[in-house]
């Protein structure tokens, strides 16, 4: 982002502010959704952290990238959000219908017809994803956080260390240790 671009966003010019709302809102929303429970809740927390954004945009100093700075307010909304869902049961995660079952509990043909939808694949994996949730629950705060970046999100080691606020090295190492036990969960 150019200073030209970072001073028209700070005297508040609406272009520009959209500008950048139109490139990093779905980034933003599929990073939350790391932390939420689903794409709903995802988008409220993006719209939230928008909001505080516009509302502190006077308060950023530049000690980071914009983008950067965006992303950590983004994060510490999604998180704040997500430990509050833990403490919630939604009615609807009490309902007993799975994927790929019809209504009386039998395999719906839609998924028998489609490779997504073979029964072995979505029990395999589901249990497989089952394990390596476990497995990130347990690992420590940060080795969550890079391997969610990292692996998960897609995010380069330099943009990782950014939003994170770590070293490189640290990086590597979190991420080294949490790939090495998500690895041991599920062999």
């Amino acid at each position: 982002m150019s200073e030209s671009e970072k001073r028209q966003l700070l005297d508040r010019n609406e272009p520009a502010f959209h500008d950048l709302y139109t490139k990093l809102n779905p980034a933003m929303v599929g990073l939350a959704q790391n932390y939420v429970s689903n794409r709903s809740t995802a988008e409220e927390v993006t719209q939230d952290a928008w909001l505080a954004v516009f509302n502190a945009l006077h308060q950023f100093e530049g000690r980071s990238s914009l983008k950067t700075w965006i992303y950590r307010i983004l994060i510490n909304k999604a998180k704040t959000r997500g430990q509050r869902e833990k403490r919630v049961v939604p009615f609807s995660s009490l309902s007993h219908r799975s994927e790929g079952l019809g209504m009386k509990g039998t395999w719906d043909r839609q998924s028998a017809r489609s490779p997504e939808g073979n029964p072995h694949r979505i029990v395999v994996g589901r249990e497989i994803r089952a394990q390596i949730e476990s497995a990130m629950r347990r690992l420590p705060a940060m080795q969550q956080e890079v391997f969610r970046l990292r692996d998960l999100e897609g995010y380069s080691s330099k943009d990782a260390v950014r939003l994170l606020q770590i070293s490189e090295v640290n990086q590597r190492v979190l991420l080294h240790r949490a790939r090495k036990m998500i690895r041991q969960a599920i062999s």
